[in-house]
């Protein structure tokens, strides 16, 4: 007949302090909860500055146009933008070519630029002998590498 008493005492008792543990653990969790707030909010600067660093430069951009224009064509201006969600910079450039459309297919050979269009191609005068050109396209290709792996240790 005791244990039949004590049994229930026992079995109240753990619960008690699995109550006590439970309580204990979720105040732990929130303090955890508030911690990981924190340092997340901490780190937000630095996630800004890596997504900064892993975007392509503008030197990034001249030097794969550069390597890529033939001798008899040149750019007067070159625009580069780029959107909120995508950190691969848009182009458009504007220059002189003496065939605007061969140009806009040399472009889509080099690997680094993507999605090139050529968006107007204007013919000149006799005494200049290059046509007027407007391509877009879409950079793609590789990061400066000390710039990529950030601050030097």
């Amino acid at each position: 007949m005791c244990l039949a008493i004590l049994w229930p005492l026992q079995i109240f008792s753990e619960r008690v302090q699995l109550e006590r543990v439970a309580q204990q653990e979720h105040a732990r969790a929130g303090e955890a909860r508030h911690l990981f707030a924190e340092i997340s909010s901490r780190a937000e600067p630095l996630s800004q500055l890596q997504e900064l660093l892993r975007t392509p430069s503008a030197g990034d951009v001249l030097s794969a146009l550069t390597d890529s224009l033939p001798t008899d064509s040149w750019a007067y201006r070159l625009e580069i933008g780029r959107t909120e969600h995508d950190v691969r910079p848009s182009l458009k450039i504007l220059g002189f070519a003496p065939t605007p459309t061969m140009l806009a297919r040399v472009l889509e050979k080099n690997p680094h630029l993507q999605s090139v269009a050529l968006l107007k191609g204007t013919a000149s005068a006799a005494l200049f002998d290059k046509d007027r050109f407007e391509i877009a396209a879409r950079y793609s290709g590789p990061i400066t590498p000390d710039r990529s792996q950030g601050p030097l240790r």
